[in-house]
Formats: structure tokens, C-alpha cells, sequence
């Protein structure tokens, strides 16, 4: 079984807010809405182009 990873809508505009290949600031993102794990992680957009469709994304 596929792990699902999820990440906070932040992501949702990186192409706007930064330019490629650049790092977008951290911050917390919810894996596990259950159990209200949060992860800190930084993304290039490249990173963020490829994994987009393996994310689910929290409002």
C-alpha cells in the first residue's frame, strides 16, 4: 500500500509566491488528520510539480 502524504494548501501556489528552484519557507503540514500529526518540510517547485498528484491536500 501506497504511503499518502499530505501537505498543507500552501503548496497549492508556489509558481506564483516562488521562483523555480527556489525553497519555499517551512512550515507545518498535517500527515495524519486523525491523529493531528504535523511535519516540517521544505519543497523546490520542481519537487512540488512532481509529487502534486501523490499529495492530499487539507483545507
Amino acid at each position: 500500500m501506497p504511503k499518502r502524504v499530505a501537505t498543507c494548501v500552501k503548496h497549492l501556489e508556489p509558481k506564483i509566491k516562488y521562483p523555480k528552484e527556489r525553497k519555499l519557507p517551512e512550515h507545518q503540514c498535517m500527515l495524519n488528520k486523525e491523529r493531528n500529526f504535523l511535519y516540517r518540510h521544505f519543497v523546490t517547485e520542481e519537487m512540488f510539480l512532481k509529487e502534486t498528484s501523490a499529495h492530499y491536500f487539507y483545507s
